[in-house]
């Protein structure tokens, strides 16, 4: 699981290590985050126990329970770890990229496709397994959810400084289904099993990002590097539209 204070989180060997204690139970406690991430990935959060956690960390239920109060605390402790991986990952971004730009919003969409791709049991046990979890769980991921609706807020305000107005100003349902639906659309890759290839869905991703506050005009350009096509339109022999008739289909030439 990608966490900065446990990138790689070692058994420790056995008997007397000298090792400082303090040490040891953060090894130990960074060893079962591990195991409880790769454990749910591949059983289910319901189906996954106290004792699958231990065997797979290499640790006593006693260690366990010294550090945690049950499974769902010990899933809450991965979450909040994988989620702070995962600001830290926007926040780099943002040093790199100062200006709330469109392309800024692209490179933090394409930073979390990345990561996600790289760590699958991170991504299902963050976006898939924290739905069984329970309440406090639930609320965990509406706070991330709702964490980056300040990302399309610094679009609609770069528009705003750039254009005085931007093109649309969508209300707050609108911005929550836009973050929302590009979080649902991750999720169903990942149960597809397609979570490596999440980094190919970037260019609509981003289009379905940008489009309600720049435009599609715009939104395809930072998106695809292109404008969209025009839609084609059926055209009748002096160049324009044809008439139609009641039945709704186009008059013959002539009549």
């Amino acid at each position: 699981m990608p966490r900065a204070p446990a990138a790689q989180a070692v058994q420790l060997p056995s008997g007397r290590h000298g090792l400082d204690r303090a040490f040891v139970i953060s090894n130990q406690r960074d060893r079962i985050l591990d195991a409880i991430a790769s454990e749910i990935a591949a059983k289910g959060y319901g189906a996954v126990t106290v004792a699958d956690v231990c065997r797979r960390a290499r640790v006593s239920s006693r260690t366990f329970y010294e550090l945690f109060s049950d499974k769902a605390e010990c899933f809450l402790a991965a979450y909040d770890a994988a989620i702070e991986a995962l600001m830290a990952q926007v926040a780099s971004v943002f040093q790199e990229m100062p200006e709330a730009t469109p392309e800024r919003a692209r490179a933090v969409l394409a930073r979390v496709l990345e990561l996600f791709a790289r760590e699958p049991d991170f991504a299902r046990m963050c976006l898939v397994e924290v739905n069984a979890a329970g309440e406090d769980a639930a609320r965990r991921y509406a706070g991330v959810i709702e964490s980056f609706l300040a990302l399309v807020d610094q679009i609609q305000q770069y528009e705003e400084s750039r254009r005085h107005r931007p093109p649309v100003r969508p209300d707050t349902a609108t911005r929550q289904a836009v973050v929302g639906g590009i979080a649902w659309v991750i999720h169903l890759e990942v149960v597809a099993g397609r979570t490596r290839q999440l980094p190919e869905l970037l260019p609509q991703l981003t289009y379905i990002l940008l489009a309600p506050f720049i435009g599609p005009r715009a939104a395809a350009r930072t998106a695809f590097g292109r404008q969209p096509r025009p839609a084609r339109t059926r055209r009748g022999v002096d160049g324009r539209p044809p008439r139609r008739g009641v039945d709704g289909r186009p008059h013959a030439p002539g009549g």
